[in-house]
Formats: structure tokens, C-alpha cells, sequence
């Protein structure tokens, strides 16, 4: 592996030689064990002796580890109490204001935004402070109600991001304080003041993420769904690839992969992928593992030394007995050391350890189990965590002045180096190379990533055809205007023989924009999908407000076929 400093976003996977050594001798401490499992007993044990309790949320923010739970004591001193504790790697701390938290449940998620440490969950009210519901704020000194113009969140926060300085929250509920409910259905922001509509959702929202700048959101519902910010109520958000056949339950980023993993119920993605989790890479969707015999929910996705943990209310996956958290191995799932005893609700590495809340099993023999675990294993040298791939906006281009333009992407930004092979003998070394083609044919692509020791290729078949499947192709009329943007974009579709441009104010009736089958692909640099237009006029008005500064692709398809792609600037 690479030193920890050449990959500085990435900590859960990149440990240099004298880190690795520190903990080497951390572990032959504990008993020279490469793995070792264990609960939080005696002092440290967060249990209930008399009753039912269970982590439900596990952060790792500013170095300390925040433990959000129901019920939840330390020995036989209530700690958390259905909201919050805090653990150094020392200590137990409790956060005043959360011992007289009240209602149908605990703390669920927790972020922190602008200074301040924000807290969702299924609290009525902490304390006496009634205004104290289901989302709250840490002001230095106790939970209180978040200040705003609405009113109280009327039901449960189950997740938080941050997106475009808003802190985002998603749940159950289905209105705030007075608000219409078409306002803030299952989703809101807060931006410090006050609460921001954000369209409304399907159902519950279990989880979010931001993911290249962009927001996504599961839960339950059977899609993954993109915020694009244009429109209102439910089309502000839209469907990411086909359908799944259960609800999203969490997500995490691979930094390293630039992928988006998704978990939860489901046992298939994009309509027909098995899978025991899925992995959008902005491109499209696959499956890790087969789905077969993967029973009820996993709860929760954690990477972990470069390899992707799940914890959920199952014990075994395909027969195989997994002990409710379990990692995937390239070939199949293997349980956390000895196994966990009783669902797994929330993951989270901290300080180079996988921290593994739970619901409280009173014993497991003659030996008494809490409700939070700890799991730490030594990186094995393996190079499971490099995942390279190559993608393009489409797999087939076509040919029109001689040429093809093909734009293609690798997805490990961290990598030390990148070597294409195109097919025709080109080459290149740059991450994401453009390439022209000059005769049809099917090319296959390769790009080898090296990171220190390990090495991997991935493949693509590219198809170039001719524009003359296309008729229409060398007479097409495409312009973008005003470029750059900084509100509202057109781009002007049609046939290009003697019509004047209709910016100029000429009107001419041009056969393209007749034809069903044209749409906009507006990405990314980086090839990720931002938006997707129907083209239904000569002049198509697209909304850029909101969107990152920089540079953007305007791909134009016509019945799925890639025809034209021109640069567009946000600014």
C-alpha cells in the first residue's frame, strides 16, 4: 500500500509502513492476533440488564466516536438514553441534556455542519423542551430544537448530508410545524436559519449520501433517486437506472473507486442484476455477490481496510453462516472473526477499527454481550481495494467526417499511473484520454492502474460505425447558447441546410426535431450523468442555476444513438 499522505482522503485504506507496524504491535498486545472481536464489558459495557436496547447510530466526527442509541446504559448508569454518548478511545461521555430524552425511540444520525453537531432520530422531545423533536442541535451545553420558521419535525429523522452547504435530512416525516406537506415530504434541508424545500419523496427516506457533488437518496421505495434540483415536488428528484426489488437502507462513498454502494433489502438492481449489494458508478449499475438466499435487511455498508462490510438482520447469505456482519472477500462473504450474535444496525471505523452497534443479546453462553463490538484486523497486503474500470457515456459511436471522438474515463483518481490501450494501437497515459477513431470496427479497450505494488487491467469493447446509420448525422444543426451560463441554457436542435440560427430570430421548420427520439445528456467532465432532457421543440431550455461551476458536456442521442457532444461552461 501506498503512505497514508499520498491518498489523504482515504484513511480507512491507506496505512503507512510505520502505521502498519504500530498496530502490528498493538495487536500482538491484545494476544498476536492479526483479528481480534470484542464488547464493551464490565465498565465500558453498554447493556440494559432490565429491558430491550440497541446502537442505532454510530459517527465518527472530530475524532470522537459519537453511539446513538435506545435505552442504552453503562454499567447501570443510563448513558445514552435513547439520544447520544461520546467515546475518546478512553472514555464514556456522557452529553448533558440527552439523560431526560423521552419518547418512541433514540437517537438515529448525527452530522456536523456549520460549528454545531446535529442529531436526528425518533425522540417526541428530550427533556421538557417539547419544540426538542426528532431533530435537534448540540448548543455547547444541551440539546435544543432547531431555530426556525415552520415549527417541530413531526416524525423520525433516519439520515443527514451535507449538499451545496445544506445540511439535507431524510425520514419518515411528512410535514414540519405548519408547513404544507407538500412542502417537506420525507425531505428537507436546514441551512442554519431555517428549513429549504426540497421537493418531496415517494415514502420514508432510510438514507443519504452526496456523491460527486450530487445528492442521492434511498429508502422505501424500489429506485435510487438523484436530486437535479429543476422542477417541483417529486420531479425535482430522479430515478438513477432501473428498478431494485426492495427498499435502500443505507450507502456509502469508495473514495478510492468512486463508487456509490448502496445496501438494503434488495437482492437485484437495474431491473435484473443479482446482487447482495449494488454499486453505482455513475455510469451504470452491478451487483456484488448472487442474491440467492439473502434474508431480510442489510441495515448497513462500511468499508473497512479496502474491503466492504455489511451488517444487517441476517445470519447467513446463500447457506452460509455470515454471523449478522460479514465482508466480501473478491469471492465470498466471510464473517467478522467469531461472528456477531444478534442484528447489526450501524458500522463505522474509527482510528483504524470497525466499531459494530447492535441490539442488546444478554448473553451468548457464559459470556455477557453488549450492544456495541469492536472488530480490528491488519491490513493482509491483499489489492482488493483497487477496482479499476473503463467507461464511456455509451458503448457505440458513429462515424461523421471521417471520424469518431471517443471520450473515456477510468474511475481511480488515486492511482500512481494509468496506461491505455485503444484498440488500434494508440495509447495514452492521462486518466480520462479522449480518443479518435478513423475506421469502423469493435475496439477492445484496456486500462492498466497501478497503485505501489498492486497492478490491475480493466476492458471495454468499443463498436465505431458509420454516420450513415444514421441519415441525418453530417446535416445536424447543434448549438449552445449563451455559453458560458449562468442561469438559463437553450440548445437549439435541427437540420442544418440554410436554416438560420432561431437566436437570431429566424424561424425555420427543421424534420430532426420531428424524430420522438431525441434527447440531451448533459455530464459531468468526468462523464457522470448530471441531467437528461427530452428534446420535444427547435429550442430547449435548460435551468443551471444551482449547479457546481465548471465545465460541462451536452451529449445529444437521437433514438440512443451518440450523435454530437459540445462543451458547455456554468459559471
Amino acid at each position: 500500500m501506498p503512505p497514508l499522505d499520498s491518498h489523504p482522503i482515504i484513511p480507512y485504506l491507506c496505512l503507512s509502513m510505520k502505521k502498519i507496524l504500530a498496530i502490528f504491535f498493538i495487536g500482538f498486545a491484545l494476544g498476536g492476533s492479526a483479528q481480534t472481536l470484542d464488547y464493551f464489558i464490565c465498565e465500558d459495557s453498554l447493556y440494559n440488564p432490565g429491558g430491550g436496547t440497541a446502537v442505532m447510530g454510530i459517527y465518527n466526527e472530530n475524532d470522537i466516536l459519537f453511539v446513538l442509541g435506545d435505552g442504552v446504559k453503562r454499567g447501570g448508569t443510563t448513558i445514552l438514553n435513547r439520544a447520544i454518548g461520546k467515546w475518546d478511545n478512553n472514555n464514556w461521555q456522557d452529553m448533558a441534556g440527552t439523560i431526560n430524552a423521552s419518547g418512541s425511540g433514540g437517537g438515529k444520525c448525527l452530522t456536523y455542519f456549520n460549528g454545531f453537531y446535529y442529531m436526528g432520530g425518533s425522540f417526541a422531545y428530550i427533556g421538557t423542551d417539547i419544540n426538542a423533536a426528532y431533530f435537534v442541535y448540540w448548543d455547547g451545553d444541551s440539546w435544543e430544537g432547531v431555530p426556525n420558521s415552520y415549527g417541530v419535525m413531526t416524525q423520525t429523522v433516519f439520515d443527514m448530508t451535507i449538499y451545496n452547504n445544506m445540511l439535507v435530512i431524510g425520514g419518515r416525516f411528512h410535514s414540519i410545524g405548519t408547513a404544507d406537506p407538500l412542502n417537506f415530504y420525507c425531505i428537507a434541508a436546514y441551512d442554519g436559519t431555517d428549513y429549504i424545500n426540497m421537493g418531496t419523496m415517494p415514502e420514508t427516506v432510510f438514507a443519504l449520501e452526496t456523491y460527486n457533488g450530487e445528492l442521492y437518496a434511498g429508502g422505501a421505495w424500489f429506485t435510487l433517486r438523484k436530486y437535479t434540483g429543476a422542477g417541483t415536488g417529486y420531479d425535482v428528484w430522479e430515478d438513477v437506472g432501473g428498478y431494485l426489488n426492495y427498499y435502500v437502507k443505507d450507502m456509502e462513498v469508495d473514495t478510492f473507486n468512486n463508487f456509490l454502494l448502496v445496501a438494503g433489502g434488495f437482492t437485484m438492481v437495474d431491473d435484473s442484476i443479482p446482487c447482495d449489494y449494488g454499486i453505482w458508478d455513475g455510469f451504470r449499475w452491478s451487483g456484488v455477490g448472487t442474491g440467492e438466499g439473502y434474508a431480510l435487511d442489510a441495515n448497513a455498508i462500511c468499508l473497512y481496510n479496502g474491503d466492504v462490510y455489511l451488517g444487517g438482520n441476517w445470519d447467513t447469505i446463500g447457506g452460509q453462516g455470515v454471523g449478522y456482519c460479514a465482508f466480501f472477500d473478491g469471492e465470498q462473504w466471510q464473517r467478522v472473526n467469531s461472528g456477531i450474535y444478534t442484528r447489526v444496525n450501524a458500522l463505522e471505523v474509527f482510528r483504524d477499527t470497525l466499531f459494530i452497534g447492535q441490539d442488546w443479546l444478554p448473553t451468548q453462553g457464559d459470556t455477557l454481550r453488549g450492544t456495541l463490538a469492536r472488530y480490528y484486523a491488519l491490513y493482509d497486503g491483499n489489492c482488493r481495494y483497487m477496482r479499476p474500470r473503463v467507461q464511456s457515456i455509451t458503448d457505440t459511436f458513429y462515424m461523421y467526417s471521417g471520424e469518431a471522438e471517443v471520450q473515456l474515463y477510468n474511475n481511480n483518481a488515486y492511482v500512481d499511473s494509468w496506461e491505455w490501450d485503444f484498440g488500434d494501437s494508440g495509447t495514452s497515459n492521462v486518466k480520462d484520454p479522449t480518443h479518435i477513431y478513423t475506421a469502423t470496427g469493435d475496439y477492445n479497450v484496456h486500462v492498466t492502474v497501478t497503485d505501489g505494488a498492486c497492478i490491475k487491467t480493466a476492458s471495454k469493447i468499443i463498436h465505431v460505425l458509420l454516420g450513415d446509420e444514421i441519415p441525418e448525422i453530417e446535416n445536424i444543426h447543434f448549438k449552445i447558447y449563451p455559453n458560458p451560463s449562468d442561469g438559463v441554457v437553450y440548445v437549439e436542435v435541427g437540420d442544418s441546410q440554410g436554416a438560420t440560427s432561431a437566436s437570431q430570430g429566424a424561424t425555420q421548420s427543421r424534420t430532426l426535431t420531428k424524430n420522438s427520439g431525441l434527447t440531451l445528456r448533459i455530464t459531468g467532465l468526468n462523464g457522470h450523468t448530471k441531467t437528461t432532457v427530452p428534446v420535444t421543440a427547435e429550442k430547449t431550455a435548460i435551468n443551471t442555476n444551482g449547479w457546481e461551476k465548471g465545465t460541462y458536456l451536452v451529449n445529444l442521442f437521437v433514438d440512443g444513438k451518440l450523435v454530437r457532444t459540445e462543451k458547455l461552461v456554468v459559471e
